[in-house]
């Protein structure tokens, strides 16, 4: 997502940087629990979707900070994301729910998708083949899906997946997939959550046709992870901020007026800098854990009440 040059895909992002109000079409609610950062905003009208250049719907991003280094945080975190995304897709495990882990596995900043699937407790087939197993659980019909990507599969990811979904009919769809941040400190370290679809390899600059109910006939819920910066987002982001911090009043009417902008320093980087994406150095760590969380997070969502060991048993 590109918002006036500045390169996102959090909703939150976007409409803070567009300066944007409920007066403008939007609901916006901010809250903490354990230390963890959540937000929802809803997209409410179709004028409101134009502005922020999103559909219509509620994005909910959850900012986890330092999960990986504490237990506790991580639990808490993992418990936070459960219940949003089960709020979204509800508590009836009679309903059949298809994961998509989309993304390149071959790419790590966007191997979200793959790698969170592999953590995910799959039990369409349990249901079929061990149904003595299936019924003594609190387990939900689940199934999931790696479709790959267009330059090694020559077949656009929606059309994998439509005619997966035709064939194993689920209610309901879950998309997960890599995305772009604005902020250096977001990056595998928030999630965002929504129920308007999404297209895929938005994370990577490598937008294709969306999957969404208007594509696949079914809703289908986003869930996604940043883990990459655009270079000069990021250098006009660190420029905004040493504006602010040295207080200089003729820096920041610079910016202010527009002399300094997005484009400027995408002109001042040079064409090929600007096209440029970051990662952190430890981003194969980063993207492996932050998947663990997701896939504990879902576990929890979407199946019944069980505990983190039957969690751990069913996936080993």
């Amino acid at each position: 997502m590109n918002s006036n040059g500045i390169r996102t895909d959090l909703a939150a992002e976007i409409k803070e940087f567009r300066k944007l109000t409920e007066e403008d079409g939007f609901y916006d609610e901010t809250s903490e629990k354990n230390g963890i950062k959540i937000r929802e905003v809803r997209i409410l009208n179709r004028e409101a979707s134009e502005k922020i250049g999103k559909p219509e719907g509620t994005y909910i991003t959850v900012d986890f900070g330092s999960a990986f280094e504490d237990d506790t945080v991580f639990d808490s975190a993992t418990e936070i994301i459960a219940d949003k995304i089960r709020t979204i897709v509800g508590e009836d495990l009679s309903e059949n729910v298809m994961l998509v882990g989309l993304g390149n596995s071959n790419l790590t900043s966007d191997a979200i998708g793959p790698q969170t699937l592999s953590g995910v407790i799959v039990t369409r087939h349990l249901k079929s083949h061990l149904p003595e197993v299936y019924s003594t659980l609190p387990l939900r019909e689940l199934s999931a899906l790696t479709p790959g990507v267009l330059g090694t599969t020559g077949i656009e990811t929606v059309d994998i997946v439509k005619a997966v979904a035709e064939k194993t009919k689920p209610s309901l769809i879950i998309a997960i997939d890599a995305l772009a941040s604005r902020r250096a400190e977001r990056v595998c370290s928030t999630v965002q959550m929504s129920d308007s679809g999404i297209s895929p390899g938005s994370g990577v600059g490598n937008h294709r046709r969306e999957l969404s109910k208007k594509t696949l006939g079914i809703p289908v819920i986003s869930i996604g992870v940043p883990t990459v910066i655009d270079t000069a987002t990021l250098t006009y982001d660190a420029f905004e901020a040493f504006c602010s911090e040295s207080n200089s009043k003729a820096l920041t009417e610079l910016v202010k007026n527009g002399v300094i902008t997005y484009q400027t320093v995408c002109h001042a980087l040079g064409e090929s800098s600007s096209n440029m994406i970051v990662t952190p150095r430890d981003i194969d760590v980063l993207v492996s854990k932050a998947s663990r969380l997701l896939a504990f997070s879902l576990n929890m969502a979407l199946h019944g009440d069980l505990t983190p060991e039957e969690i751990r048993s069913l996936i080993n």
